[in-house]
């Protein structure tokens, strides 16, 4: 049997067989609450959120001269012209009044209607405006044409939007400490800004056009795989901004793309967060390990790369064997190095294999760069047998646990999620 099913004013027949409990939304309500939180025309400027055109501003504003002598600071915008029929009374204030109930300001959006509802206690009030003592009329949004003016004669269905700015004009004294000098204030035309009709449509030179909601990535961090989940890249998605991504080449070598442009070394891109120099970097991904070259022999402090090492020497403390001499370094036994504070440990120059440079190693006599920063260092028996001393800062011995591009990748995007947000391209 039908039922009769009220939709809006209209009563329609409904013949399905299962009871529907939830009714239908209102589909454009999406779209128009939507831009109405967007443009906030409505709310004097304080009473605006942080959102839409009013983060937009505020993320643009201040505007600085490259030499800091003068800024231009943002104040407020306005939205269409608020006035009543002729013009007296003008202002979105004219369309506040005080609860009854509780003292607050009541926003009156519809002044046609005898009552409205406070936005913070609930309750109803009789709607008291303000009218204008020529006209009669209260103050609302005076459009320059109506849709179908503008449909019929091909123009923009919008409001006039204005910005007030303030320029602000800095004196420096001797120290350089900035002193305001001059400041004025002036509300400037920005452009029109089309409205959203009741249908959820624009009326753009004449011709009504659709927003059509669109699904985006979310924001956050994403790594990929291969099929034998033995390489990984990631991409890091910020809510608005350029898109960073880490991928590896053939040789296994991390590069970054921003906004899948020419890619280019990763290093290139951690210091261009501040990150700081290559022994800098090394040492964020990196343990360095000293090594002492004196008299022909190869020292290490000992430090958990030291084990898995073969020793080069006997250490005793007391009747304690603590290193036996041809033989690997136990973990246990890097402990109880530690413990006795054993200065160095001799060690076999075949176990320094797959060493980088912490910093450049220069011959002390000649002069000649041995090793760079950051580089293999292949020359450690010419090191070794210079008459002076020296002590090289290392970094990834064989056995020792090196961060892998996984770790540099993670380490990337921490970073970049916490410090990239200061780095904003003007």
């Amino acid at each position: 049997m039908a039922k009769v099913v009220e939709v809006g004013s209209r009563e329609r027949l409904d013949f399905s067989r299962i009871h529907t409990t939830i009714p239908i939304p209102n589909l454009l309500d999406i779209q128009r609450d939507s831009y109405r939180r967007f443009l906030q025309m409505d709310q004097l400027p304080e009473e605006r959120e942080n959102t839409g055109l009013q983060e937009a501003f505020e993320a643009v504003f201040p505007v600085e001269d490259f030499r800091g002598d003068c800024a231009l600071q943002f104040v407020d915008y306005t939205l269409g012209d608020w006035t009543c029929r002729c013009g007296h009374l003008q202002g979105l204030e004219h369309l506040r009044q005080g609860c009854p109930h509780c003292g607050a300001q009541i926003v009156v959006a519809d002044s046609q209607s005898r009552e409205v509802q406070c936005q913070s206690c609930g309750q109803l009030a009789p709607v008291q405006i303000a009218h204008c003592p020529r006209c009669d009329d209260t103050v609302g949004l005076r459009v320059q044409s109506a849709v179908e003016e503008c449909q019929e004669r091909g123009m923009t269905f919008g409001v006039p939007l204005k910005i007030r700015v303030r320029l602000e004009v800095y004196q420096k004294d001797a120290s350089g400490t900035p002193t305001i000098l001059d400041i004025k204030e002036e509300e400037v035309f920005f452009g029109n800004m089309p409205l959203m009709t009741e249908k959820g449509t624009f009326i753009i030179n004449g011709t009504e056009r659709a927003v059509v909601s669109q699904l985006h990535r979310s924001p956050g961090v994403f790594f990929l795989t291969n099929e034998n989940r033995t390489e990984f890249t990631a991409k890091i998605i910020p809510a608005r901004g350029s898109w960073v991504e880490l991928e590896l080449d053939s040789k296994n070598v991390l590069h970054v793309r921003i906004d899948r442009k020419r890619r280019f070394p990763a290093t290139v891109f951690l210091r261009a967060l501040g990150l700081g120099d290559t022994p800098s970097l090394l040492k964020r991904f990196y343990q360095p390990d000293r090594i002492l070259l004196k008299s022909g022999e190869v020292r290490i402090v000992p430090s958990a790369r030291v084990a898995g090492l073969i020793a080069g020497e006997s250490i005793q403390e007391g009747e304690d064997v603590l290193v036996e001499e041809g033989k690997k370094i136990r973990r246990s036994q890097v402990r109880k190095l530690e413990k006795a504070q054993v200065p160095s440990v001799k060690i076999h120059l075949d176990e320094l294999v797959d060493l980088y440079a912490l910093g450049d190693v220069t011959d002390p006599e000649s002069g000649e760069v041995l090793a760079e920063a950051g580089g293999v260092f292949e020359r450690i028996p010419d090191l070794v047998h210079i008459n002076k001393p020296a002590v090289v800062t290392a970094v990834g011995l064989r056995s020792g646990r090196m961060a892998t591009a996984g770790h540099i990748r993670e380490d990337i995007i921490h970073r970049a999620l916490r410090d990239g947000q200061g780095t904003n391209a003007r």
